[in-house]
């Protein structure tokens, strides 16, 4: 319909993530509903026929003058098909209803309001492609089905998607010419009623739901058959086999890409936003009313037809029953769709779904389904103010330099709608890693380039990601209702701020994960929760170039002054939503935990307090980058791929130059990096974290929380280190500075990381491989938790991530656990426990709560105690980067 079901807060105006095991940038969106309004609306009665109805027409007439004095449905925008009509264009003829149903989705834009209505006969038959569980398809019965047959749901559900070819009418006019309808675009709202039995899932839709909560929700890993998610669903569950058998090819179909219409039709989602109101289960009738009787009766439609059954049709008892409401002859679950709106027309999809549920169980068994082509928060009281922008377009003059305020525009709305995404770039490495790591962990130690088809197709100049912009300074912010009800009466929030990873080259605000499963633990005290803010920065070239020349008309670090920008925002802005700037903590993973460690060092400590009381550095981590050789060597390579020799000369350039050669330069980079990251500056950056840190050059008043997982390094490690002399290459390549430090590169290849494979050195390797990865997960991530702590006086909280296979990243997903359908999360024991963690910490500076079965979190200390995560249990242990190398890496003895 429109946006009528959605009293505030309103539901998410951008794209949003299908989680579910979906692929990543695999997403739908909701619709604003101020578009066009169109409607089909189909009431059968089968006059003359054995199990006449007298209640579908009054149905369809009782909608057509609700629609149109409610929700401004024009008559002329209505198609309405009943038995009672004299145009044989007009009667519920099978092929009518097919052609009426191409009408109403045919050239559907977003924001467009679609309304389907059926009030009639529904039945059940045997499934033939093996995608219903109880082994039936959900049919309609047009008003010639004996001559034509019934409707299936797939047949339906693939009409209304418009992902069929279909040969016919363009118009309900009779005038055959083949066209093919397009899938429904993101941002179409399809509402549809069926009254009628067995209608749980007529349109065959993947999400259903009751009043009583979730039905199903799919896992979309498997429905997509989408490789990579196997992959990452078989790390959690611990299906080596699985995993390796996954792996295989995936890169190459990947890559090829994946038609949006294919992955529609396997999942049975849509990008856009369809949703579909029904008067009883699959196995349930429904209430209409007959002609045979002026009171409710057992019937059986097929059991009173003269003509033969199917073959495939399974009796029922109960299969039809007629309703008596106010003394017309109606469908009951017509009737109790329309009253709950007339009570209340601004109510969310909970609510409705309640209210039509009290209306119907005061005189009947029935109960009603709300199935959805996406996931629904049922539970959701939550405002989403989507892509508020923090600070000016960062173009032209403004590109490659600190974000500026941007420009105050009071005469437009705006309405968030737009998905903003800053220019990603991947390197080719990942193709390899994606074969290599399931191989590796389910026993193999010995590889060759020839062991991955992924070598041959990787590409560096992949397409750009749908939404990418250069202007995407642009941030997020998710409120409780009770919070913002609260906002300006003296009560104020804390405030749980997300910086995401992503090698610096990667992700963005929303591709984490939602935040309702964080928002919820937050609550589970009864108190009002957490306010959400999440924001994009600058990637690749556009946020991170440096060196000497560069940094003559460029800033340096131009994410880390996002990322600033955005935390200076929250702290001027966030009380109008309810929140209190003296209760903001930072947190992220990788890219932004180490993004979090130089906000906490940013300037040597000596501007002030940073823009946030609190911090959760989840596996901080970045490639160092101290030599100005390095830093000119990058920003020279980009200047030659944008066939250029200026900085200014780059910035007159349109964004499609700039874009291609960031993925070129990022494809390329060496294995396991990814060309750009935070570097030393003399700035923002005057040494390393750790050495300021270790010289007490930070914010001494921030609280901290930190964590890293068991596995930091394997996806960065090459498989192709399988001696001595790979190894310290590969070394080399994590520090070019080392090449002029052959005894330090000596001290660390004998003395730090020996070739000593007997289990006895640092993370128990035993084998070349597994050595790289411990030098890759100290050097690059696990030895910063450890500086922080010390730091800090070991007054800081601190978590080991041990879930198997403890990869870097894989507690994202538990970071942001919404439900057990979640196909990476293996125990929602340990993601609750996670959860209640990070929230209670956001709200009293520990992570200690009330909540009954979650372990007691000790402090870090001088015996360097570490929460540990696993299946098994939640233990406490020492912490593993309480070492002799962290120490010396921390000195930074190399530049």
């Amino acid at each position: 319909m429109g946006a009528e079901y959605g009293r505030a807060p309103p539901p998410p105006s951008t794209a949003q993530a299908f989680g579910h095991g979906a692929p990543g940038g695999y997403t739908f969106q909701y619709s604003n509903c101020t578009g066009k309004r169109k409607a089909l609306l189909i009431g059968i009665n089968y006059f003359g026929q054995r199990g006449q109805l007298r209640g579908c027409i009054n149905d369809v007439k009782n909608m057509s003058t609700y629609l149109n004095s409610h929700f401004g449905y024009k008559r002329e925008d209505m198609v309405i098909l009943t038995d009672d009509q004299q145009n044989p264009m007009s009667q519920p003829t099978k092929a009518n209803l097919l052609r009426a149903m191409h009408w109403l989705v045919k050239d559907a834009r977003p924001n467009d309001s679609l309304f389907f209505h059926y009030s009639g006969h529904g039945g059940q038959t045997k499934d033939l492609d093996g995608d219903e569980d109880d082994g039936y398809d959900e049919v309609i019965y047009p008003v010639d089905f004996r001559q034509a047959g019934h409707i299936v749901d797939d047949e339906m559900h693939r009409v209304m998607y418009g992902n069929t070819s279909y040969t016919g009418a363009l118009t309900l006019n009779i005038a055959d010419m083949p066209y093919r309808v397009q899938p429904l675009q993101p941002g179409v709202r399809l509402t549809a009623i069926f009254d009628s039995c067995h209608s749980g899932s007529a349109l065959d839709l993947p999400y259903i739901y009751s009043t009583q909560g979730v039905l199903k929700e799919p896992n979309l890993a498997k429905e997509a058959g989408q490789g990579l998610l196997s992959i990452v669903s078989s790390y959690a569950r611990g299906d080596l086999g699985g995993m390796a058998s996954t792996a295989l090819g995936f890169f190459k179909k990947a890559t090829t890409g994946d038609d949006v219409r294919e992955k529609n039709l396997r999942t049975k989602t849509s990008p856009a936003d369809v949703i579909m109101w029904s008067g009883s289960k699959d196995s349930q009738t429904s209430y209409v009313d007959f002609a045979f009787s002026d009171e409710p009766k057992a019937f059986d439609y097929f059991e009173q037809c003269p003509t033969p059954r199917p073959a495939d049709y399974r009796p029922r008892a109960d299969s039809l029953q007629d309703a008596q409401i106010a003394g017309q002859a109606t469908g009951a679950m017509s009737w109790a769709f329309i009253t709950a709106l007339k009570k209340n027309p601004q109510q969310s999809y909970v609510e409705l779904l309640n209210t039509i549920r009290d209306e119907l169980e005061a005189k009947y068994t029935q109960k009603p389904q709300l199935s959805c082509s996406h996931p629904l928060a049922l539970n959701d009281s939550n405002y989403h103010f989507t892509n508020i922008r923090y600070a000016a377009p960062p173009l032209g003059y403004n590109r490659f330099r600190a974000p500026q305020p941007p420009a105050v525009n009071r005469s437009q709305v705006q309405t968030g709608l737009e998905n903003r995404i800053c220019p990603q770039a991947n390197p080719d490495w990942r193709a390899i890693a994606t074969e290599f790591v399931p191989q590796y962990l389910l026993g193999k130690t010995e590889f060759n380039q020839s062991d991955f088809s992924s070598a041959e197709d990787s590409s560096s100049s992949s397409s750009p990601t749908p939404g990418q912009t250069e202007d995407c300074l642009f941030l997020d912010v998710v409120v409780p209702d009770s919070i913002f009800k609260k906002a300006g009466k003296g009560y104020g929030a804390p405030v749980l701020v997300w910086i995401y990873g992503g090698g610096y080259t990667l992700g963005s605000k929303s591709g984490s994960g939602e935040p309702s499963g964080l928002i919820a633990r937050s609550k589970d005290n009864g108190d009002d929760g957490i306010i959400y803010v999440a924001m994009n920065y600058r990637l690749g070239a556009f946020g991170w170039l440096s060196g000497p020349t560069f940094q003559e008309d460029g800033t340096a670090n131009a994410g880390l002054y996002d990322q600033r920008f955005a935390l200076e925002w929250v702290q001027k802005h966030i009380y109008k939503f309810g929140g209190d700037p003296n209760r903001v903590t930072v947190f992220g993973e990788s890219a932004g935990g180490g993004s979090i460690m130089h906000q906490i060092t940013a300037y040597g400590g000596k501007n002030g307090p940073a823009p946030f009381q609190q911090a959760i550095p989840q596996s901080p981590g970045w490639q160092p980058i101290v030599s100005n050789q390095v830093e000119e060597r990058q920003f020279s390579t980009f200047l030659d791929l944008l066939n250029v020799s200026t900085l200014d000369q780059a910035r007159q350039l349109p964004s499609s130059a700039l874009q291609e050669a960031n993925m070129k330069q990022v494809g390329n980079a060496e294995y396991g990096t990814f060309v750009y990251g935070p570097t030393v500056d003399g700035n923002f950056v005057p040494h390393l974290p750790g050495e300021l840190l270790l010289h007490g050059q930070f914010d001494k008043s921030v609280r901290v929380m930190v964590g890293h997982n068991s596995n930091e390094g394997l996806i960065f490690t090459s498989p192709f280190v399988q001696n001595n002399s790979a190894f310290e290459d590969s070394l080399i390549k994590l520090e070019p500075t080392l090449r002029a430090w052959p005894e330090v590169v000596d001290y660390i290849t004998e003395v730090l990381y020996p070739p000593v494979f007997d289990g006895s050195q640092a993370q128990g390797y035993t084998n070349q491989i597994a050595r790289a990865s411990a030098v890759i997960a100290e050097v690059t991530f696990t030895c910063n938790t450890f500086y922080l702590d010390k730091a800090f006086g070991n007054d800081t909280y601190a978590y080991y991530f041990a879930v198997p296979y403890g990869l870097h990243g894989s507690d994202v997903p538990y970071t942001y656990f919404t439900t057990s359908e979640e196909s990476s999360v293996r125990n929602e024991t340990v993601a609750i426990a996670l959860q209640q963690y990070i929230t209670q910490f956001a709200m009293s500076g520990t992570p200690n709560g009330d909540e009954a079965g979650i372990p007691y979190f000790k402090m870090y200390g001088d015996d360097a105690t570490v929460q540990t995560l696993n299946v098994s249990r939640i233990s406490q242990q020492m912490d593993p980067t309480a070492n002799r190398r962290c120490n010396w890496w921390q000195k930074a003895l190399y530049y």
